[in-house]
Formats: C-alpha cells, sequence, structure tokens
C-alpha cells in the first residue's frame, strides 16, 4: 500500500511529539512492505530525504498551483491512503478531502485529547490573561462566555472532519468518549472511530548508569505543559535535593520567563539545554518530572519509561493512567498539587529500593507501546483500505 503522511508544518527530527511519531510510524510501515512520503507545509525544495524518508513539501493551501501540486504527488506515488496528522484542523483537512480523488481514502488522526480545552480553560485564561496583564477579567462568566463558543465551534469542526474521513483516529480509548460532548454520537460513528497510540522502537536500558538527575523534556510552555509549576516544584526540592541536578530538555516561548525566574529565586542545579535529541538524558536520569494539564499522548512518558526513568505527573487528562500506572510505573499526583508532587519526587530519590522497583515497572510498562503491538492495530485498519 502506498501512504502520503501530511502534517501542516516543517518535518524537523526532534522538534516536537507529531514529527517524532510521523517518522517511526512512516519507517515501521515501510518495513512492513508499505510506500510512505511525508509532505509537509514549507517553503524550500520540492523534494528531500530525511533520515532516508522522502519528504514532499506544500506552501499555501489557497493557492491552485499549490492544490494540483498535491494532486500530482498523488498521482506520481501512485497514493492509496493519506494519513492527516493534522486531525483537529478543519482547513486541512478540507483541503485534502476536496483534492484526494475519489480512490484516495483520508485517515484523520487526532493528537490531542478532545477536551483538552474545556477541562484546563480556567488556568488557560490564567496563563494568558497575566501576560496581558489583566488577569481579573478571568471571571466565571467570561469562561461560560468562551466555553459556550468553544463547545459550538468545535462541534462543528470534529463533525464535519469525522464525516470527510474514512477513519477518525485518536490516541486512547479514553478520548473517544469525550466526543460526546461536543454533541458527536459515537454509536452512529462507531466503525469510524479508532483508538491506536503512538508506536515506540524497542530500548535496551541499562539502570546501573543513572545518576541523581531529574529530567524535563517538552515545549516551555505556561500554558499546556505547566512549566511555571515546574520551577516551583523545583523550588522546593533544590534545597531538599542537594546532590541532585534538574536538566531542561527542550524550548519554546516561555524559557526567558523560566530562567528568569531561576535567578529571581537563586535556584541551583539547574540547566537549560535546549532543543536536542533527548535519548543521551534518558540513559542518565532517574526521574522525569511531566507537569502537563494536558496531552494528546505523552510520548515522552513512554520514551521515559524505556529507558528506566520513572515519572512523576499529574493526573489531568484521561489518558494519563493507562501510560503511567501509579505506584507501578510511576507516580500520578492529583492535579494540581505541587506540595505532594514534591514530597512523591522527593521520596523517589531519596528511598533507593522504591527507585529500583518503580524503575523496573515503568520498563516493562513501556513494552505496551512497543512498535510491534501498535502495528497490529494500524494494520486491522489498513486492511478493508487496501485497493481492489
Amino acid at each position: 500500500m502506498n501512504i502520503l503522511f501530511y502534517i501542516d508544518f516543517p518535518f524537523k527530527l526532534n522538534t516536537g511529539g507529531v514529527q517524532r511519531s510521523t517518522h517511526k510510524m512512516a519507517q515501521l510501515f515501510e518495513r512492513k512492505g508499505h510506500q510512505c512520503v511525508i509532505l509537509n507545509r514549507d517553503i524550500g525544495e520540492e523534494s528531500k530525504l530525511v533520515d532516508g524518508l522522502e519528504v514532499l513539501s506544500i506552501c499555501n493551501m489557497e493557492d491552485s498551483l499549490e492544490e494540483q501540486r498535491y494532486k500530482d504527488y498523488l498521482s506520481q506515488y501512485n497514493i492509496d491512503v493519506v494519513i492527516n496528522q493534522m486531525g483537529s484542523d478543519l482547513r486541512v483537512t478540507n483541503f485534502l478531502y476536496k483534492n484526494k480523488g475519489a480512490r484516495v481514502k483520508l485517515v484523520s488522526t487526532l493528537r490531542m485529547n478532545p477536551k483538552n480545552f474545556a477541562d484546563n480553560l480556567k488556568d488557560i485564561l490564567k496563563v494568558e490573561l497575566q501576560k496581558k496583564n489583566v488577569v481579573f477579567f478571568n471571571t466565571g462568566l467570561l469562561r461560560q462566555f468562551v466555553l459556550i463558543y468553544h463547545r459550538i465551534k468545535q462541534a462543528l469542526i470534529l463533525s464535519s472532519i469525522i464525516k470527510k474521513s474514512d477513519y477518525f483516529v485518536l490516541l486512547n480509548k479514553n478520548f473517544i468518549p469525550e466526543l460526546k460532548y461536543f454533541g458527536i454520537d459515537t454509536r452512529k460513528n462507531a466503525q469510524k472511530l479508532k483508538a491506536i497510540p503512538n508506536l515506540f522502537s524497542p530500548v535496551k536500558s541499562d539502570v546501573s548508569k543513572k545518576q541523581n538527575i531529574i529530567l524535563y523534556v517538552g515545549r516551555l510552555s505556561r500554558n499546556q505543559k505547566r512549566t511555571d509549576l515546574l520551577m516551583k516544584i523545583w523550588k522546593d526540592l533544590h534545597v531538599q535535593l542537594s546532590d541532585w541536578e534538574f536538566l531542561v530538555v527542550g524550548d519554546g516561548e516561555d524559557k526567558s520567563w523560566m530562567k528568569a525566574y531561576a535567578e529571581r529565586h537563586k535556584l541551583e542545579r539547574i540547566k537549560f539545554l535546549g532543543s536536542q535529541d533527548p535519548e543521551l538524558y534518558y540513559r542518565k536520569a532517574k526521574i522525569l518530572s511531566f507537569t502537563s494539564a494536558y496531552e494528546g499522548f505523552g510520548n515522552v512518558l513512554v520514551e521515559a519509561q524505556q529507558h528506566g526513568v520513572v515519572p512523576v505527573m499529574f493526573n489531568s487528562y484521561s489518558a494519563a493512567p493507562e501510560i503511567v500506572v501509579d505506584n507501578t510505573s510511576g507516580f500520578q499526583i492529583k492535579p494540581f498539587d505541587c506540595v505532594e508532587y514534591s514530597k512523591k519526587t522527593s521520596l523517589l530519590a531519596i528511598d533507593v529500593e522504591l527507585w529500583k522497583n518503580l524503575a523496573n515497572g515503568a520498563e516493562l510498562q513501556a513494552k505496551k507501546f512497543e512498535e510491534e503491538e501498535v502495528y497490529k492495530l494500524w494494520e486491522e485498519l489498513l486492511t478493508p483500505l487496501q485497493v481492489r
């Protein structure tokens, strides 16, 4: 089968979960006998190779020339299935649907839990209004108005995307019932709605080489990732854990704010390492600090567990307990109890036997998301779409 993956931004490895997931999926599918290309929105050459994968480009979806370029790609590579990695974007879905022709099938994937905005509206507004120095506008009346508008808008977007897709894939089975909040009839659409997690290549870990390191990997954002709480927690821990380091791998709009916070509070043994391949740091770290308010999946949780890095996280979205099992492969903390979060992290750092037990549990838990297991779900989905 010939498969085209679409992402609506430049395809650069180690810059985000969608890029990494798309990269791993395409590589695995090719090993399973499929032919894959990646189409990204980027300015530059029409075609290039990235880690052995052919990456095609379009720039402007409103341009009729780009429509024709997309159609030409489908014809040139004899595409059977388009996997739309932007399954929350109606503009993208409309473009891919309108120009794919009758033969090509469209699979749209939603990379975030459906209720992420609604469940975290109060905190999202607080962060955004703080940036504009108008936090006093964060009232119940404003939140109610925003929520009504959001619910109506998302209902229209999601229902249209599901209708135009042959399959609509979510990253966890617990996300499917969330669609009901937006008026989606999950029974009527049961054949289209599928739950397939991100997939991960097997990893050989060696916990004997671990160091006293707490690790954060991800975008530096107070809004979704709650890096404001991340800094507050290290403020509590850096005095208690005087022989531990805190490494921050990633970049984002709040990097300067985080650095200023560290300087203002004289936080020690914290290093901002920028955006890079986190593999080296997974091998060295013992604990992953994960403070997100919501996620589509949380790739770093599985990546960390594969290396015996024990996650401490807020139980803040419906897929969380299926990725990290509380007291077995990590700790789930009530959102957003920073005191309890600090206590559990400190306990994990001090109690060596507890850490070893959870590190072993983490490695076992991660195996559920290894590529061979997840591919079975994709094969089950793709087989009926096989062109006869």
